[in-house]
């Protein structure tokens, strides 16, 4: 007790003299306590710090309005006087109007011939419904109907496949019994074709020449070519010989059970060898009736053997030609049969292929190409209707009308027919001329004014000067925008920003054009799917899986989004932006070091993107 006592004594002065110090260095003793809630913070964020990760700014693909715009500047104009001009060359048939008469903007004024433009424009409109008549088709389910027809469609190609092959193997039979046949006919042609030719007989008792060469010596005297037909007989002859053994083997070695195509290969090769023998048969049926001929003409008694002859050789001519008939219309069944055997199995497939596809639905890729072509012939129609429209001159403000020089029939082109007074204020424009191509009478516009910061008004492209200005190898076109309304603060000469209207499209597929990457012409997005969660907002979203990259076709722009024609549907989770670098959390000093004693000191700091 006595010690802690002693102890207490010594800790007691050393506790006074401390927290005079320190109340005598309030500020100093502040600042190391921030100091060392600041290294703590620091040292903390350094931990919980990611350095190097790829985080995704993600976004949706959504339906929406897209307007393409044209913008330009100039100044208020000094003058209320616009020139018409028409849009189109043609013939004027109607002319609504007189001078001095006081019209309203999109008045009519005049009308040119428009058949051939109306036509085009009947043409667009029957060619989408078409295109959408199309596109619903394709959206709709098989009916029971079109299921039941398919399935009716393979049951009849299966029945045609089942004849086929059965008439197809009763004609391999058929063609193997007249194959037989040519062979029991040619063991009777053989021999006597080889006795008419070869035979001496025709010479007669003792004769030592045969037949062939008896004809010929015959005749030569008054038929030098005789020799050479006999010399033909005889090889054609031995030709048919040579034939007839290698086709008899083959045809030996044959049965009823042989292969299809052993019986399809060994009919050609009788057919072919029943030909050799039609061609020698003819040959000495030739000689022979010329003999006989050569015989009547001296006035000879005829040769008996050599009638004879000739009533054995027309036996033998028909029935080779008989069995070559027979073969020929077998070889061509075969070759038909084969053929329709392999349609109907084409037929099979395809059609199981086409019930398929109509149990499971129309293809994607199908349904997104009639999409497109709807979509492209919208486009024609509005161009169509566009260009149908140019036919009608109208006003293009409230004013008055001076200087109309029009009658029915005149032939008008791009000078101007009249001149239009107006009260209202005009902005003078100058656009190089792939904006003014865009650009077309009767289009809205926007103007901002730099003297007037809060001022925007509206307006629309009252006229276009079709003949360009060249300064410096620079193509420029002077525009005129009528304000739809006046305002006391607008003067003449002021400066003038317009942005004009040149294509709407409504209820489109758009995504944020910071999504869409082009390289070689073809554009591609980066898109989840499936969706992450989007836990980064603008400072992005790590994955540890990578987007795919999906092919788009784009259409129009505004800068901030861009219309998608095909590739993405609506609701695709979307990369607009890819972030690389060091993104640091943001912390607190209770995180970094906790609070000091009783002192209620507290800080955070703050963290950003680098990029």
């Amino acid at each position: 007790m006595n010690q802690l006592t002693e102890i207490a004594g010594h800790v007691s002065p050393l506790w006074n003299r401390t927290r005079a110090w320190v109340i005598a260095h309030t500020f100093l003793t502040a600042l190391g306590i921030i100091v060392f809630i600041g290294i703590g913070y620091w040292s903390y964020g350094k931990l919980t710090s990611t350095s190097g990760e790829v985080r995704y700014v993600l976004g949706t693909a959504q339906v929406a309005t897209v307007i393409s715009t044209v913008s330009g500047s100039g100044s208020v104009s000094t003058s209320n006087q616009v020139s018409i001009q028409p849009k189109v060359s043609g013939t004027i048939t109607r002319v609504y109007v007189h001078n001095g008469e006081t019209v309203v903007a999109g008045q009519e004024l005049a009308l040119i011939d428009s058949g051939d433009a109306y036509q085009s424009y009947l043409t667009a409109q029957s060619n989408l419904k078409a295109a959408q008549l199309s596109l619903q088709k394709l959206q709709e389910p098989a009916t029971n109907l079109q299921l039941t027809q398919s399935q009716n469609t393979i049951a009849r190609s299966q029945d045609t496949l089942t004849t086929t092959q059965s008439s197809l193997t009763k004609q391999y039979q058929s063609t193997y019994n007249d194959v037989i046949s040519a062979y029991l006919d040619l063991a009777t042609v053989l021999p006597g074709l080889q006795d008419i030719i070869t035979g001496t007989s025709a010479s007669g008792q003792g004769g030592i020449q045969n037949n062939v060469d008896f004809y010929t010596s015959q005749m030569v005297l008054i038929d030098p070519t005789a020799n050479t037909r006999g010399v033909q007989t005889n090889a054609d002859y031995q030709t048919a010989i040579h034939s007839y053994n290698t086709a008899f083997a083959d045809y030996s070695a044959t049965t009823q059970q042989s292969s299809t195509s052993t019986i399809e290969s060994i009919s050609k090769e009788t057919y072919s060898t029943l030909q050799v023998f039609a061609t020698s048969i003819n040959d000495m049926d030739g000689v022979v009736q010329a003999y006989t001929n050569m015989l009547k003409t001296k006035n000879l008694a005829s040769n008996s053997t050599a009638t004879a002859q000739l009533t054995n050789l027309a036996t033998y001519l028909s029935k080779i030609n008989t069995d070559i008939s027979n073969l020929s219309q077998d070889i061509n069944t075969i070759a038909s049969d084969k053929a329709t055997l392999a349609d109907s199995l084409r037929q099979i497939n395809e059609n199981n292929q086409s019930l398929a596809q109509l149990q499971q639905g129309t293809d994607p890729l199908d349904i997104q190409s009639s999409e497109l072509s709807v979509q492209q012939r919208q486009i024609a129609v509005q161009q169509a209707a566009q260009t149908l429209g140019n036919y009608t001159i109208r006003a293009p403000f409230d004013g008055v009308i001076g200087d109309l020089a029009l009658v029915n029939g005149q032939n008008v082109g791009s000078g101007s027919i009249a001149t239009e007074i107006s009260s209202q204020q005009i902005a003078d424009l100058s656009l190089n001329e792939v904006d003014a191509a865009k650009l077309l009478v009767g289009q809205r516009a926007t103007l901002s004014f730099d003297a007037i910061p809060d001022l925007i008004l509206t307006g629309k492209v009252a006229d276009m000067n079709p003949i360009g200005t060249v300064t410096q190898g620079v193509v420029s076109y002077d525009v005129k925008i009528a304000f739809d309304a006046s305002d006391p603060r607008v003067r003449p000469g002021m400066t003038v920003s317009a942005d004009v209207q040149t294509v709407v499209h409504s209820d489109v597929l758009t995504v944020p054009t910071s999504a869409i990457k082009s390289t070689g012409g073809r554009s591609t997005v980066s898109v989840f799917s499936p969706a992450i969660s989007d836990t980064g907002g603008t400072a992005g979203t790590v994955s540890k899986i990578a987007p795919t990259t999906v092919p788009v076709t784009v259409g129009i722009s505004d800068g901030s989004n861009t219309e998608i024609l095909t590739g993405l549907k609506e609701g695709d989770q979307i990369v607009t932006r890819t972030l690389t670098g060091t993104i640091t959390t943001t912390t607190s000093a209770a995180a970094a070091g906790g609070r000091a004693a009783g002192g209620g000191f507290g800080g955070g700091g703050g963290g950003g993107i680098r990029l």
